[in-house]
């Protein structure tokens, strides 16, 4: 079904499957539901409520924003710093996929977003409070539990994973993680580590990180 998404090149066509192809599992404004036509719906509503704030009438949220105040400071490559969007006069950018990042940019970006906690040259570009729920330094939010898995949460865009059993830890040692299709990673580590991957099989060996995170305790303990 979700090929009716994929397929359809303009923007309309997409819009109106985002909105009409499945109920709504919540009502709006409270539970976020991770899916990708509704990761598009929520960037169409970015990319409008950016173009009224005053002097933006014309610009573009991808172009304007992400990639003037972001990707451009980081030094990105210029395969990052541009976007897949709808084949029509709208060009809205898809959001939830169509970037093109060189292993530099991801590092990067996992630098930028953990080590740096969203600073450029000393100055934040991220809120500090959403950023620190999403990257488990809030220990008071936590995030939604993933389905049946116990030690898995999904939180602002980012998931978590409880490595207290395989690191030995004391207490609960809650690591969060950007994932891709097909197996993608990229791993912020509470010890500065960052550890990505890059597969397309889907299998369960391309996402589990848990022996990369016991080899990289060696460099500095991840436990809380």
């Amino acid at each position: 079904k979700i090929t009716g998404f994929f397929k359809p090149p303009d923007y309309a066509h997409k819009l109106a499957f985002a909105c009409e192809a499945w109920p709504r599992a919540e009502e709006p404004g409270k539970t976020w539901v991770y899916h990708t036509p509704d990761t598009y719906l929520l960037g169409v509503a970015l990319q409008n409520a950016f173009k009224q704030q005053p002097g933006r009438k014309g610009q573009d949220l991808f172009t304007n924003l992400l990639n003037a105040d972001i990707y451009e400071p980081l030094h990105l490559s210029p395969t990052a710093r541009t976007t897949r969007r709808s084949y029509d006069a709208v060009a809205q950018p898809f959001f939830g996929f169509g970037l093109f990042l060189h292993a530099d940019d991801i590092v990067k970006l996992a630098r930028f977003l953990g080590p740096d906690r969203g600073r450029i040259e000393g100055q934040p570009l991220l809120d500090e409070t959403l950023l620190d729920q999403a990257l488990q330094r809030d220990p008071q939010h936590r995030g939604l539990q993933a389905a049946h898995l116990t030690n898995f949460r999904y939180q602002h865009g980012f998931w978590a994973r409880n490595l207290q059993k395989p690191l030995g830890c004391v207490q609960p040692t809650w690591v969060p993680f950007m994932s891709g299709f097909g197996g993608i990673l990229v791993v912020l580590f509470p010890n500065g580590a960052i550890w990505y991957s890059a597969a397309d099989d889907g299998e369960l060996g391309s996402i589990d990180f848990a022996k990369p995170a016991i080899e990289l305790a060696y460099l500095g303990s991840s436990c809380a």
